[in-house]
């Protein structure tokens, strides 16, 4: 049986909804985001999700989660099923939201109406953020940690949509623009060559 990694993007979150951007506890405009009702909801689904995939306790190795509310919280529909066993859930810096420095708690509104997309933050470091290319580099330093750290079973990924992304694009035949709550299933032992 190949290993997999199971990337599951954080549930619908009031930062969506009201539309703002949520990255970092420690900046001072930082704004908590957590799930809607509909969120809490996406995640147990997610949670039914995997069940119906076969995945089963005995089969994780790892659920890793960005440590933002919303993906904690994300966690914790998963869990909320029992198929999991929240003992399994393990915090993960690596896997926390793009850095967005100076936008950090600013409408997202904003940035639409510049033409930025959500995807494309290559160039971050002229507000202080991060760029695609860090996120890119904190994954590939996850997958080097689970290949040492996590060695059996399939790992569970709750994360934000570009961490995602990136690491789709590490492990997929290209980047995936993940959906909320919706479970991507790689292999995991085989990383694509660039």
């Amino acid at each position: 049986m190949h290993r997999q990694i199971i990337i599951i993007r954080h549930g619908e979150g009031n930062h969506l909804t009201e539309g703002f951007f949520s990255s970092r506890p420690d900046h001072p405009n930082y704004r908590p985001a957590h799930l809607t009702t509909k969120g809490r909801q996406q995640a147990i689904r997610a949670g039914q999700k995997l069940l119906e995939a076969g995945i089963h306790d005995r089969d994780v190795g790892a659920v890793l989660i960005s440590p933002l509310p919303r993906t904690v919280e994300t966690a914790d529909g998963i869990f909320a099923g029992g198929h999991i066993q929240r003992s399994k859930g393990v915090i993960e810096p690596l896997l926390t939201e793009i850095g967005l420095g100076d936008l950090e708690g600013t409408s997202t509104q904003g940035w639409i109406d510049r033409g930025y997309g959500f995807t494309d933050f290559s160039h971050g470091h002229t507000y202080g953020g991060e760029t695609n290319e860090d996120v890119a580099n904190r994954m590939s330093t996850l997958l080097a940690k689970i290949q040492t750290t996590y060695t059996t079973g399939h790992i569970i990924a709750v994360t934000h949509a570009l961490p995602a992304y990136e690491l789709s694009g590490m492990l997929g035949p290209s980047k995936v623009e993940l959906g909320v709550a919706s479970p991507l299933f790689l292999t995991l032992d085989e990383r694509r060559s660039k």
